[in-house]
């Protein structure tokens, strides 16, 4: 049944379908909701006025949860598109995985200047996770080291 559903969807929007299997790279662990630009920052080969288009696929097909203005994939889902991303296939298995990773943790350096609280502190260090799992170990441990602003004044540049 999965199967189907998965041939239909990238038989019908290929767009969307990229998207689905491109969501799979985000950890869901300490973020299990994300906003709209998590999203929209793993269409980097779709054009920019069809990407609101293709998220809204995915929500029309409930293939993407949302309520408040943020986004999951059910539990089920999740665990299927993490398996499609990761097989891909021969000729862009490890293209797609690691450029989805990239992305993600592009979005996630960008969405946190400052760190105000643990979880801006997490959501920060959520980019060091996709550069692993890139297998791009200066850029994560880039991370690691970069400065940003904080309540306690320490370490800014």
């Amino acid at each position: 049944m999965a199967v189907m559903l998965r041939h239909r969807l990238q038989a019908l929007d290929a767009d969307a379908y990229r998207l689905f299997c491109r969501l799979g790279c985000y950890r869901y662990q300490d973020r299990a909701r994300l906003k709209a630009a998590a999203a929209l920052a793993l269409m980097w080969d779709i054009d920019p006025s069809q990407q609101r288009q293709t998220l809204n696929s995915l929500r029309d097909r409930s293939l993407l949860e949302f309520r408040k203005g943020d986004y999951w994939l059910h539990p089920v889902s999740r665990a299927e598109v993490i398996l499609r991303l990761r097989q891909g296939t021969a000729q862009n298995k490890a293209e797609d995985w690691q450029q989805a990773n990239r992305a993600a943790a592009n979005y996630w350096t960008n969405s946190v200047s400052t760190v105000v609280s643990v979880e801006d502190g997490l959501q920060a260090l959520e980019a060091y996770y996709h550069l692993i799992a890139a297998e791009n170990y200066d850029a994560a441990a880039a991370v690691l080291l970069k400065s940003r602003h904080n309540q306690w004044q320490q370490f800014c540049l």
